[in-house]
């Protein structure tokens, strides 16, 4: 029983090597591209979508990729949302009433509104690379891209700290801290603004997550030979 038990973990500790040192293949090999090519034959700049997809492919076999999941969505939300994840783009959840009085009286609140507008836009366009991307690169199975993709979105939109829909309670927060008629109004602008964001980013989202499913099947077909 000693010999099998030293046994076993032996294995478990080369297993965790071998994915550790794949992880870490993956994470150089995404790095290294800075744009999206998905032809046979991509740009020597464009992120080598083969061989991540071949890197996935034995990933895959360690707890059905749990850890290449994760390992992903962290370089995408490192990368491609720093403002999202490394900044603080409302910022004024600490003033004092003397503070937020002055914040009223000046254009950083419109300016804030704007810095959230824009992020919905760039959640949208880097979501849409993503998710064509993840359909080149995961397709363990038929569900594997939808899985991927919905780990990345609930990351980037519902992260209680950093994600977006944080992000947009800070704000309606921080305007709720005046309680008069004006900042009511505010309040509802950007209620309006939010929901009109929200609802070109959701279809956004769904166009894409469609196209991302339609390519996953035919980057399997295409790819075989790779």
């Amino acid at each position: 029983q000693r010999r099998l038990d030293n046994t076993s973990s032996l294995i478990q500790r080369v297993s965790d090597a071998l994915e550790q040192r794949l992880l870490n293949r993956f994470s150089k090999v995404y790095s290294s591209g800075t744009t999206y090519d998905f032809t046979p034959k991509p740009r020597a700049d464009a992120i080598d979508y083969l061989e991540l997809r071949k890197l996935a492919a034995s990933l895959l076999l360690f707890d059905s990729g749990r850890n290449l999941h994760k390992r992903y969505v962290d370089m995408v939300v490192a990368s491609r949302f720093p403002e999202l994840f490394t900044v603080d783009i409302i910022g004024i959840n600490s003033m004092a009433d003397s503070e937020l009085d002055t914040f009223e009286n000046t254009k950083e609140l419109e300016q804030t509104r704007t810095q959230l507008a824009n992020l919905f836009i760039k959640v949208s366009n880097v979501c849409e690379y993503e998710f064509e991307l993840i359909a080149h690169v995961f397709d363990g199975d038929d569900e594997m891209p939808l899985t991927v993709a919905k780990f990345l979105l609930q990351r980037v939109v519902s992260d209680p700290k950093y994600g977006l829909q944080a992000k947009i309670q800070n704000l309606l927060s921080s305007i709720d801290q005046k309680g008069d008629f004006a900042s009511g109004a505010k309040k509802l602008d950007t209620f309006v603004i939010v929901h009109q964001k929200a609802a070109s980013l959701f279809n956004n989202l769904k166009n894409a997550a469609d196209r991302m499913n339609k390519k996953s099947s035919a980057a399997s077909e295409s790819l075989k030979g790779f």
